[in-house]
C-alpha cells in the first residue's frame, strides 16, 4: 500500500493546483466582465453583475434594451466585481459589496463610508436611515446606506446626514423610541478585530 502515497500526494497537489488556478480564472471573469459585450456575444445579461432594461432605466414600450453593470450594493459579497467595487464591513457585521473608493484617506471626514479607515476626531461611524414615519432600518441592506458612515454625533447639533436613528443623541428629541443607538458599533467591531488579529500574531 505505501507505493501508492507518492501517488496520491502528486495528485492531491495537482488537484490543490488545478482548484486554485480555477478559483483565479473565476475571480478575473467577475472582474473583468463588460456587461454589454458579454450579452452582445452570448445574449445573456449575466444576473450576478448586471442589470437587463431599458436604457436609461427608464421603462416604456418598445425601448431599447441594454445590459448595465448593476449597483455594487446590491451584489452578493460573493459576486463583488473587483474592478469596481471592494468588500466593507456593513451595517450587519457582515461583508458587504460597496462602490470602489478612489483613495483610502488618513481618517474619514463628514459621510465617508466604508470599513477601510478610522473616522477623525470627533466623529464616530453608525447605521441607520429613518424614514417619514420615524421608523428605523438600521442595516439598510442593498443600499447605498449599507455601511456605517463617519458622523460627528454627541455635538448636540443635528448635523447634515444625521437623523434620529443614527445619531438619537442629537436628531432623537421628537421621537420617545429613539432615545439610544441601536444600531451596528463599527468602532467596537474594529477594536475588537484589531485585538483579535494581535492575539493570534498577524
Amino acid at each position: 500500500m505505501n507505493r501508492w502515497l507518492p501517488a496520491v500526494a502528486l495528485m492531491t497537489l495537482i488537484f490543490a493546483g488545478t482548484a486554485a488556478l480555477a478559483e483565479e480564472n473565476q475571480e478575473a471573469e467577475k472582474s473583468l466582465i463588460n456587461c454589454w459585450e458579454y450579452y452582445e456575444k452570448t445574449k445573456i445579461c449575466p444576473k450576478q453583475v448586471c442589470d437587463f432594461g431599458c436604457l436609461g432605466g427608464v421603462y416604456f414600450k418598445d425601448c431599447e434594451m441594454t445590459c448595465e453593470p448593476k449597483p455594487c450594493f446590491e451584489i452578493e459579497p460573493s459576486q463583488c466585481p473587483t474592478d469596481r467595487c471592494q468588500l466593507q464591513i456593513g451595517c450587519e457585521a457582515k461583508e458587504v459589496c460597496y462602490p470602489l473608493n478612489d483613495y483610502q484617506p488618513s481618517c474619514g471626514d463628514l459621510a465617508y463610508a466604508g470599513s477601510d479607515a478610522q473616522c477623525c476626531r470627533g466623529m464616530i461611524k453608525r447605521c441607520g436611515v429613518e424614514f417619514f414615519d420615524g421608523s428605523c432600518d438600521m442595516s439598510a441592506r442593498y443600499s447605498m446606506f449599507s455601511v456605517p458612515i463617519c458622523l460627528p454625533c454627541g455635538n448636540g447639533v443635528c448635523n447634515q446626514f444625521e437623523n434620529a436613528c443614527n445619531c438619537p443623541e442629537d436628531c432623537g428629541k421628537g421621537y420617545k423610541k429613539n432615545k439610544t443607538y441601536t444600531g451596528f458599533d463599527a468602532d467596537r467591531h474594529a477594536e475588537e478585530e484589531r485585538r483579535r488579529r494581535e492575539a493570534e500574531g498577524n
